[in-house]
């Protein structure tokens, strides 16, 4: 946290800026990306156009997607010293 503190300070930023590497940031807007792809398929998806074992995989895909983009958030808070942010 003091880190965090010392780098925004050394470049001039205030408390409501961040800076947030390159890699964290295409990570972030990947898994963004594929969660909306996801949801444009399941909408799109007619129930009678998938059997159950389709619409289990899409949904399974979907999950996995929602979760991987908040498990990286949770881990975010936790780095950051959240105590709300316990597992």
């Amino acid at each position: 946290m003091y880190e965090a503190r010392q780098r925004s300070a050394d470049l001039g930023l205030n408390e409501h800026e961040l800076v947030v590497t390159r890699a964290e940031l295409d990570v972030l807007t990947d898994q963004i990306w594929l969660l909306g792809q996801l949801t444009d398929d399941i909408v799109r998806a007619q129930p009678s156009e998938l059997d159950d074992r389709e619409h289990r995989a899409l949904l399974s895909d979907y999950l996995a997607s929602i979760q991987a983009l908040l498990g990286q958030e949770q881990d975010s808070r936790q780095n950051a010293g959240n105590p709300r942010s316990v597992k």
